[in-house]
């Protein structure tokens, strides 16, 4: 089984410069190397822009030769693309996809099929519709629609502050598993959305543990995002759990889609330098994520430094030892040179 998670803004600060906090803030991640490969992903963007860094790990192209500024999924994408999907497909993998928010964000209803996949779940699926496009359209509060999801999931705890937690997220990626096609592999791509931006706001679900020590300065948004990646970083510990105790093959790739959006002041204060003077290889620093590749059985341990996402899901596909197409043999000979 392939398991692919793009998390929402997941990324270790650490790769800007020198903080610290009154606890760590991803230790599982951190802690993970049996059967584990992690590293350094450079993505197409920093801040926002989510589906460019979607696009490039499920095609393998690289926005570098696209308009300044354009995104893929709105402007490219008019007819089926090959894919990570349509890969796995030719081996006879079922192919889901997952994310926890609008069915139509980055038009993703329209691009999912054209990308080989066949099944598409996203907050529709299993939220009450009516209560979703009275929030959406304006006539019920914030709190009328934690209400709402709260007497359908009691006692679930779906949301973290106003968006699906990973917690949740993974509990449907664990019930869809359970509930597959047994006589195919199974493969989902599963969008989170728990840490997306903005975070100016303090929210009564959510309890905060993280806090930044290395400055004498007030950042409430570093604060609240670090709290953040670390309530992402003990789901993803009980996923792992949960596979760990799976006895069919399986590999799980889980991957950031880009820093947050934070105080500027902040990040200046990690770079050493205005972001406007940044060297080009300062700067490139504000687009690297963290990457882990995990399996429930033996695969040889690594760390790679660098990588641009659209090289991941070659490697993926390498270290799982499933079939390539030319175009992944291609990229991970151009890796080499351009890595």
């Amino acid at each position: 089984n392939v398991i692919c998670i793009m998390n929402e803004t997941f990324s270790d600060l650490r790769v800007l410069g020198q903080l610290s906090t009154n606890q760590d803030y991803m230790p599982f991640t951190r802690s993970l190397t049996k059967n584990t490969i992690k590293g350094n992903l450079y993505m197409p963007v920093t801040g926002a822009g989510t589906s460019n860094s979607e696009f490039e790990f499920l095609t393998g192209n690289t926005m570098a030769f696209l308009a300044a500024g354009s995104n893929a999924y709105e402007l490219y994408i008019k007819s089926q693309l090959p894919s990570l999907a349509y890969t796995l497909a030719a081996q006879n993998y079922s192919r889901t996809a997952l994310h926890v928010y609008y069915r139509t964000s980055w038009q993703r209803d329209v691009n999912y099929p054209l990308l080989g996949f066949e099944r598409y779940d996203s907050i529709e699926s299993f939220i009450d519709n009516d209560a979703i496009d009275e929030y959406r359209n304006g006539n019920k509060s914030f709190s009328d629609f934690e209400d709402a999801v709260n007497e359908q999931y009691p006692g679930e705890n779906v949301l973290l502050r106003r968006f699906v937690s990973d917690r949740f997220d993974y509990k449907l990626l664990e019930q869809m598993y359970e509930e597959r096609d047994p006589s195919k592999p199974f493969f989902i791509f599963n969008v989170t959305m728990q840490n997306h931006g903005s975070y100016d706001s303090a929210y009564e679900n959510f309890d905060q543990k993280i806090k930044l020590t290395s400055t004498e300065e007030y950042y409430p948004a570093a604060n609240r995002y670090l709290s953040l990646i670390y309530e992402s970083d003990q789901a993803f510990k009980e996923l792992v759990e949960y596979f760990s105790n799976v006895d069919e093959p399986t590999i799980i790739c889980m991957f950031g889609d880009h820093q947050p959006n934070i105080e500027t002041e902040f990040v200046e204060s990690l770079l050493g330098s205005d972001i406007s003077d940044l060297s080009t290889e300062d700067n490139q620093k504000r687009f690297v994520t963290p990457f882990v590749i995990w399996a429930n059985y033996n695969i040889e341990e690594g760390y790679v430094d660098k990588m641009s996402a659209n090289y991941l899901s070659t490697l993926l596909l390498q270290v799982a030892d499933l079939k390539t197409t030319k175009y992944n043999d291609y990229l991970s000979a151009l890796y080499r040179y351009v890595p």
